[in-house]
């Protein structure tokens, strides 16, 4: 039970965390957190061994507490535990290890995890270099797989103030037990979600190379009507020689002026490189477009004129009743100041 409530805590403290209720701060430019080693390729790392990683912080002042995610490919690795490092503790501040939910592995995920410091003191703070965690993993196929921090990965300082919050200033690592080809769209994404149409889209796709090989394809977007199912070209680009573990991001514009009205789906497709065999069913991806609408119509003189005449048409009658109104009582006005009515009492 004792665990059970530690194991509440533990989460409820890293969910107020990941809300960003601590005030921010931007991340210095010299902080960084990365798994080491960077590029793990062992064929010895066979299913049923295990390996670790370390998370490494570097260059960082008056650290209280730290939290990560991070993601990982199920089909090669099973997440196996997660130890607290000994840099958090080094200047002799007691360390509380925030548990979190544990491993994930038919998801891939290792949810928000971390450690915080119970002093508040800057004294109890470290500065500098070293482990914050070991992560250990279980290899249970071959492949490759990323070992990606998540967004809510960051660093806190004694004042309360975020050190590094999100994927800035972040370094994630990579394990391959057997030489693969596997390029992969990581994702894809429209601004604005819904235009008028002749307005631009700006499509941005992110493409990891999950890979051992260094890799050179194409990346085509391309939409897809809802109502229809039509299919309409949109742009291609080459990308050269992205390194193994690497990704890389690309920018497209739909110009929208010729397209109909509707409902879209956007897509992101790499070209399948030579010998990725299995693992083409990740070279595309979709997200919904919420849509493109007909276009404000520009007022010609004729709707300037039109209006200004329904406008007057309105307003008028009101203006000429009151005009009436004001003749009328200046006449009974005037009639009043030169026939004073007098009553007399008798």
């Amino acid at each position: 039970m004792k665990r059970k409530n530690l194991l509440v805590l533990s989460i409820a403290i890293l969910f107020i965390l990941s809300l960003g209720l601590i005030s921010g701060a931007a991340a210095s430019p010299n902080t960084i957190v990365y798994v080491s080693p960077p590029k793990i390729f062992d064929p010895t790392l066979i299913p049923g061994t295990q390996f670790s990683v370390d998370i490494v912080v570097e260059n960082v002042e008056g650290l209280r507490g730290y939290q990560f995610e991070m993601s990982f490919n199920p089909e090669v690795l099973h997440g196996a535990s997660v130890e607290v490092g000994p840099f958090l503790g080094s200047a002799g501040g007691t360390v509380f290890e925030l548990e979190g939910l544990g491993f994930d592995n038919e998801a891939g995920k290792l949810p928000l995890t971390g450690a915080l410091l119970w002093e508040n003191d800057p004294a109890y703070c470290p500065n500098g270099n070293g482990v914050l965690a070991t992560v250990t993993f279980e290899v249970v196929g071959y492949g490759g797989s990323s070992l990606k921090f998540g967004p809510n990965t960051g660093l806190q300082g004694c004042d309360g103030t975020w050190i590094l919050h999100g994927l800035e200033n972040v370094e994630n690592g990579y394990f391959a037990n057997q030489e693969v080809h596997d390029v992969k769209i990581a994702s894809i994404t429209c601004d604005p979600y819904g235009v008028y149409q002749g307005d631009p889209v700006f499509i941005t796709v992110i493409v990891d190379n999950e890979g051992t090989f260094t890799e050179s394809f194409d990346v085509t977007v391309f939409v897809e009507r809802w109502a229809t199912g039509e299919e309409f070209f949109i742009d291609r680009q080459a990308v050269e020689e992205l390194l193994s573990g690497a990704s890389i991001t690309l920018s497209f514009v739909w110009d929208t002026t010729d397209f109909p009205y509707g409902t879209y789906y956007v897509y992101a497709e790499a070209s399948v490189v030579p010998g990725e065999l299995g693992e083409t069913e990740n070279n595309i991806l979709d997200t919904t477009f919420g849509g493109i609408s007909a276009p404000v119509a520009e007022s010609t003189w004729i709707d300037l004129f039109l209006h200004w005449a329904t406008l007057a048409m309105k307003v008028v009658p009101v203006a000429a009743v009151a005009m009436v109104g004001i003749v009328i009582f200046k006449s009974l006005m005037s009639v009043k100041r030169r026939w004073p009515i007098r009553w007399h009492h008798k």
